[in-house]
């Protein structure tokens, strides 16, 4: 697709904008009870994450085919991966804590690597978090036409979910991430509800006769 073209209102397919802000609802959603989840039972809280992932870059490949913008897609596609490899690292981390039950590794050595596998993890949820960054703020600069206060939440879900990331080596990051999941549900909630201008409709309407 030829992204350089300008996307007006229009142009855009609001039925498929709207299918993108329910499927980006619902995973974002599932985010937020994988998180809380996660605190009853770890691995069911990942199970709903998956589910989300999918589902929100279902909601990222809808959007970025309306909005004519194929980055949206494709920083989601590289979170994903990131995601996976992040979750290699907590694997690691955690096979590192359980090690020196069936090893005669030195204390030394297993604190050497639980720290390395924590930078290592550090690392990606600062990369994830940028790539998380960049697509809100490409879906902020693509909705502004449409929605002012669907582009001004998610303005507010890449700054919040950037600083989380940042400061996810403390307990404040994480809260902070939440709350720029908060702010795209609200704009994806709101994106999965928007109405066709008069304007565009009529020229909706006028082109296909």
């Amino acid at each position: 697709m030829d992204t350089s073209s300008p996307t007006t209102s229009s142009t855009i397919n609001y039925e498929g904008v709207r299918r993108g802000g329910e499927y980006g609802f619902i995973g974002i959603l599932l985010f937020l009870i994988g998180g809380v989840l996660s605190i009853v039972s770890h691995m069911a809280g990942v199970v709903v994450g998956i589910v989300g992932q999918i589902i929100f870059l279902v909601s990222l490949h809808e959007l970025s085919e309306e909005l004519g913008e194929e980055r949206i897609f494709t920083y989601g596609i590289y979170s994903l991966v990131v995601s996976i490899i992040g979750g290699v690292i907590i694997i690691a981390g955690f096979a590192t804590a359980v090690i020196p039950f069936f090893t005669s590794l030195s204390v030394v050595s297993i604190i050497r690597a639980a720290v390395a596998a924590f930078i290592a993890l550090y690392i990606m949820i600062v990369i994830i978090g940028y790539l998380y960054k960049r697509i809100f703020e490409m879906l902020s600069d693509n909705t502004e036409i449409l929605d002012q206060d669907v582009s001004r939440n998610f303005k507010s879900a890449a700054k919040w979910y950037w600083i989380g990331a940042l400061l996810f080596v403390i307990i404040v990051g994480a809260l902070l991430a939440i709350v720029g999941e908060i702010y795209a549900l609200i704009a994806f909630n709101n994106l999965q509800h928007i109405e066709q201008p008069p304007t565009a409709l009529s020229t909706t309407v006028q082109s296909s006769t």
